[in-house]
This record gives C-alpha cells, structure tokens and sequence, in this order.
C-alpha cells in the first residue's frame, strides 16, 4: 500500500482533471474494499484531497465514503470530520435543482448511520430541515424519513427528543402530509 496509494494521492492534489480523478476513485473504491481496515493511514490523506472535486464528482465520493463505511463499520466516524461538514454543507443548500445531490447525501448519511452517534447535533437538524422543506417531493422527504428512522432506532437520541418530535409534528400537521405511514 505505501508504494501505491501515495502516488494517487498526490496525482489528486495536484488538481487532476475530473475524467483522470473518476479513475482514480474507481480504483480506490476497489482497493478499500480489497485491503479493508489496512488503508486506515491514508484515509484522512486520500479524503482530503478529494475536497476540491465534491462539485464534479460527488456521486463517486459518496461511494467511496460509503465503501469506507462498510468496511470500517462505526470505526468510520474518525474519518467523518473530512467529509461531514462538506455533505451537510450540502444538504443546506437543498434547492429544486439540487434534489438529486441532496438526496444522494441522505441515503449516504443513511448508510453511515452507526458512525454519526457523536454528531447528532449537527446532522439531525440538517436531516430535519431537508425532511421540512420538502413538503412537495414525497419521495425526497421519505429518504429523509428513512435516515432519520434508522438513526432513531440505533442511535441513543435521548437528548435530542424534543429536537425531532417538533418538526415532525409540524410536517403531519401540514395540509399535505403524504408521509403520515413513513413517520409512523
């Protein structure tokens, strides 16, 4: 690994175009899930330097987190601080355009779910807001549901109760909740 993964890293800091950093990715995917655990030392560098292509290649950096996730299972959430801030940035910038890239930020963050226990604070309300505001995008607002229900049900939200239950209330009490049978 020390004498393949640093050239990758490298070849991404130095700003690769986009078609050269999907192969990059591709290949990284598949070495996590080859080596597993091993490429624990180099995560924070490869993650890193994958900050500047969010905006192009977000889709194949939700699969890499996501493989990272699985392999990892809740160790994962040392590695959240590189890419939490990014996704959540994300997922607060919801427009109608964007339902696509926010989505795939919910059903990332809905994978990841065992590691996110020590960042409740910021991800549930993010979580909430984008079940909130869209009302009008059923399907959209039963990822967020989903998400929000397995973190429910693994996670000890003990201290955030009150922080789920009032925007829950205020969506079921809308003139059209279409989600009644997901909340419940």
């Amino acid at each position: 690994l020390s004498l393949v993964v640093p050239p990758f890293i490298r070849t991404m800091e130095q700003k690769c175009d986009s078609a050269h950093f999907q192969q990059i990715a591709c290949f990284l995917i598949d070495l996590v899930q080859l080596v597993k655990e091993h490429i624990r030392v180099y995560l924070p560098d490869i993650l890193k330097a994958m900050q500047p292509f969010w905006s192009t290649n977000q889709d194949l950096i939700l699969r890499f987190i996501r493989t990272c996730s699985a392999c990892f299972h809740s160790d994962f959430k040392l590695y959240l601080v590189y890419v939490l801030p990014h996704m959540l940035s994300i997922l607060a910038e919801d427009s109608p355009e964007q339902k696509v890239k926010t989505t795939e930020i919910v059903h990332c963050l809905l994978n990841i779910v065992p590691s996110l226990d020590s960042h409740l604070n910021v991800v549930l309300p993010s979580i909430l807001r984008f079940i909130e505001n869209n009302q009008r995008f059923v399907k959209h607002q039963i990822e967020g549901v989903k998400c929000l229900r397995r973190i429910v049900h693994e996670l000890d939200i003990s201290l955030y109760t009150s922080q789920i239950i009032m925007p829950l209330l205020r969506i079921l009490s809308s003139d059209y909740c279409d989600i009644v049978p997901e909340i419940m």
